[in-house]
């Protein structure tokens, strides 16, 4: 229905896209790890954020090998976004 708002009225949107939802998890997800946390201890969160999307189980599979990892930081999470969102801007 929000969709059909913004189309016929012009509104706003009334719920963040998954994108933005994520790229604000970064600057938690930065204190986080910062303090001591571990990333994985985040992602594990939101790995079916993307279910039924175009490239969720890519990725699904990054986040689940490479947040759990000593040391995973951010860089991880931004690259997951870039997988799904990147895929959606070139094609």
């Amino acid at each position: 229905m929000s969709e059909g708002d913004q189309l016929i009225f012009g509104a706003p949107p009334a719920v963040p896209s998954r994108a933005e939802v994520l790229r604000e998890l970064i600057g938690y997800a930065e204190n986080h790890v910062a303090a001591g946390g571990r990333l994985n201890n985040i992602v594990r969160h939101v790995l079916g954020l993307y279910h039924g999307q175009p490239r969720a189980r890519q990725f699904r599979s990054f986040l689940s090998e490479r947040a759990p990892r000593e040391g995973a930081g951010v860089d991880v999470l931004r690259a997951a976004i870039e997988i799904v969102e990147g895929a959606a801007r070139a094609g």
